[in-house]
This record gives C-alpha cells, sequence and structure tokens, in this order.
C-alpha cells in the first residue's frame, strides 16, 4: 500500500505492514470516544474524521478492529493525556 494514501494517524503508527496484520484491538476510557468513531453520522472533528478514515483502510485490508471500553480509575493516567 502507498504510504500516501494512509491517513497521517494510522501512517504515524509504529506498525504499517499489513501483510501478517489480522485484528487490532483498541483500548478505549472514553464511551463516548468509541461511539463518536463507530456512529455513521457525520464527524465532528478532524481527529475523528482521520480515524474513521483509518478504520476504512483498516477494513479495506480486512483487518478486524475491536474496541474495547475501558473504565478509568483513579491513579491511571487518561488515554488522552498520552503522547
Amino acid at each position: 500500500m502507498e504510504k500516501q494514501r494512509l491517513s497521517p494517524w494510522l501512517y504515524n503508527s509504529h506498525y504499517t505492514d499489513f501483510k501478517y496484520l489480522k485484528k487490532v484491538v483498541v483500548l478505549v476510557d472514553s464511551r463516548a470516544g468509541i461511539q463518536a468513531v463507530t456512529s455513521n453520522s457525520q464527524p465532528k472533528s478532524k481527529k475523528i474524521s482521520d480515524i474513521k478514515q483509518a478504520l476504512k483502510l483498516l477494513q479495506a485490508f480486512r483487518i478486524m478492529v475491536i474496541f474495547q471500553w475501558i473504565p478509568s480509575h483513579n491513579g491511571h493516567i487518561p488515554v488522552d493525556s498520552l503522547p
């Protein structure tokens, strides 16, 4: 796959060789975030749009994407603050 076709969100990931990738599990502490990227409605931000574009690309490669909600607890670093 040409790197130009990859969204910035996916291209900047550490793994872009799709030959052997069959399933991706994304751990998320935001139910609203999961709903935003999996809904059929128009994205409200560029970041959500980029993620949806990346999900479509992964689907084109027949890669299963699973979102797993992880409730946040005191003492844990929120996902939104990670680099």
